[in-house]
């Protein structure tokens, strides 16, 4: 029996109180299998269990054996809410780094008609209101588009998260345009290795996801994006990145007291526009916007130009306060090897003093990546200050021991706390007006520890610390 005979829309799909048939489905999960709660899900009076594998069960409850329960319930939320995505043109962007960016760049070149959902917050045009993970559940995905369209919205792009592929939580969003933005290393405690990792991102383009997008706008400049691009069958594909052969080509990123100015060239022209963002990662992510959006609405580009030129940095994406008498602190998300070195390269081209560089590492994460990410910052800064992120259950003296690992030279410092870290780091900066890279935590809210979680902004840090 097809997933949509075993109920309708508007029936009863969960395990609430209510009228009409109540469905369990035994999704299994990293750490729990559903199937073990199939048995108490029906002494709660569940009718109907959707399962991989289905014990005998009583005669008033149906059951229906599916081979990816995940995508099942995919499938299920999208039909309760009555297939929202009809009403979208949706653009999906996955990448290790830059997915916040370039959905923001997205939104801000398309209006408040174009819904969102990502890392930081969830959009849609008339609510904003802070993001509980990259990629949610299928449930409030297909909540939130349906939300989307009934507040007049006509568009919508999404942060699809390596994890949010794998567990099928957006399996049947029609992705218009798919957007490849880079992979280095992360997420490997997840993964394993970086060929499942990237294996995990090829579900958005290869038809694994339940279509093929229609466009791929790729970084053809990133060796996995060319390995992507080699894979990909009966789509347009357009690349993106310095490479002569790119059908968007970055010339040069040409600083300015104020950010960058950004010379590319596309169809046969040359073309630039000035931007408050730094580097030449951030140069990417806005040209594979604007590839994106010109991509869907086709002779805009002149438009679409001018609004990227107002387009500003996005919460605790290099983030920049300025010290009053000189110097700067740039607050940033980056706590991948790879994103902190495209970060660091970008401060060391603007940076006209001492660099110093404040991280850590997240416990119960990658730990191949610590000494790994020492070293980079080792290589890009004067120096270093090692600190706590969100340690969780691991005892964070073990983690900073084994970031230090990574260090060749002794020109580091380990402060645990990270509020009296952020402290001494500009105090210091006061004495020599350099720059300061805060990395890790970026917009997050909260410090995760192993039986409590305890508010705290970088942000707010330095500005308490600047008063």
């Amino acid at each position: 029996m097809p997933i949509a005979g075993l109920f309708r829309h508007h029936e009863q799909i969960s395990t609430d109180e209510g009228p009409g048939i109540k469905v369990f489905f035994a999704v299994s999960g990293p750490i729990r299998d559903g199937h073990d709660f199939i048995a108490a899900a029906i002494q709660r009076g569940t009718t109907a269990i959707v399962g991989a594998c289905l014990p005998e069960l009583p005669p008033w409850v149906r059951g229906l054996k599916v081979p990816d329960v995940s995508m099942a319930w995919a499938e299920a939320q999208r039909r309760w809410y009555d297939f929202p995505d009809r009403a979208l043109r949706i653009l999906g962007v996955t990448g290790t780094s830059g997915k916040t960016t370039v959905v923001h760049a997205i939104r801000h070149l398309l209006g408040e008609r174009c819904g969102s959902m990502g890392t930081v917050e969830i959009a849609s045009g008339k609510h904003t209101e802070p993001a509980g993970q990259t990629t949610p559940d299928a449930q409030l995905i297909f909540s939130f588009l349906r939300r989307m369209a009934d507040e007049g919205c006509d568009s919508a792009c999404l942060e699809v998260s390596s994890h949010g592929l794998v567990q099928r939580r957006v399996f049947g969003v029609p992705f218009e345009c798919a957007v490849f933005t880079n992979l280095s290393r992360d997420h490997l405690d997840f993964h394993g290795d970086m060929d499942a990792y990237f294996d995990a991102k090829l579900h958005l383009f290869d038809g694994s996801n339940g279509s093929v997008p229609g466009c791929a706008i790729i970084n053809g400049d990133d060796p996995h994006g060319q390995k992507l691009v080699s894979l990909l069958r009966g789509q347009k594909c357009v690349t993106v990145g310095k490479n002569t052969t790119s059908d968007w080509r970055l010339l040069l990123c040409e600083l300015t007291d104020s950010g960058m100015i950004v010379h590319f060239f596309h169809a046969g022209k040359a073309h630039s526009f000035p931007t408050a963002l730094l580097g030449t990662f951030n140069a990417m992510n806005l040209l594979q916007a604007l590839a994106a959006v010109t991509n869907a609405y086709p002779g805009r580009l002149m438009e679409f130009l001018e609004r990227i030129s107002a387009f500003a940095p996005v919460c605790g994406r290099l983030q920049r306060v300025a010290i009053p008498g000189g110097g700067e602190i740039f607050i940033d998300f980056a706590h991948s090897p790879g994103a902190l070195e495209q970060t660091l390269m970008a401060l060391r081209q603007r940076c006209k003093g001492t660099l110093w560089t404040l991280f850590g590492c997240g416990g119960e994460r990658d730990r191949g990546k610590r000494p790994q990410m020492a070293k980079i910052a080792e290589a890009h800064s004067d120096f270093v200050i090692v600190t706590d992120d969100n340690p969780r259950s691991e005892e964070p003296a073990a983690i900073a021991g084994e970031i230090v690992r990574g260090f060749r030279g002794k020109n580091y410092r380990v402060i645990h706390n990270r509020r009296d870290a952020i402290f001494f780091a500009i105090n210091s900066l006061l004495k020599h007006r350099g720059t300061l890279l805060i990395a890790g935590k970026g917009h997050e809210r909260w410090q995760i520890f192993r039986e409590r979680s305890i508010p705290f902004s970088d942000l707010e840090t330095v500005v308490e610390c600047l008063m």
